[in-house]
């Protein structure tokens, strides 16, 4: 790949595409055995573009984190409901909840399991 070819690619593109993109660049320069400096001028991009990507790759949140849909067999018998995530944490939410702050308690909890 020449000099630059790879960043300018990424550069142009948006989104999911563009997501997806950097985080195989991230994956691959993860197993590389060289230096940062040697798989750069490898992959045609910039050492502060690897950087920024990693950055970006490590600080966002988890994507695709799997939800299951469930029924309801019964009615409640308390006045709360449990949910009980992936990796075993779980949260309990009073009926009548702000639907906007469960969204972002399930974001938080999700992040730090």
């Amino acid at each position: 790949m020449s000099n630059g070819t790879l960043g300018r690619r990424i550069g142009k593109l948006r989104g999911e595409a563009r997501r997806r993109e950097v985080e195989q660049v991230i994956a691959r320069w993860r197993e590389w055995d060289g230096t940062q400096s040697a798989f750069c001028v490898s992959m045609g991009i910039s050492i502060q573009s690897l950087i920024r990507w990693r950055k970006a790759v490590e600080d966002a949140p988890a994507q695709g984190a799997p939800f299951v849909e469930i029924g309801v067999t019964s009615a409640p018998s308390s006045s709360c409901y449990e949910i009980v995530l992936a990796s075993g944490a779980s949260v309990r939410v009073p009926t009548g909840f702000d639907d906007g702050e469960v969204s972002r308690l399930l974001t938080l909890a999700s992040a730090a399991c």
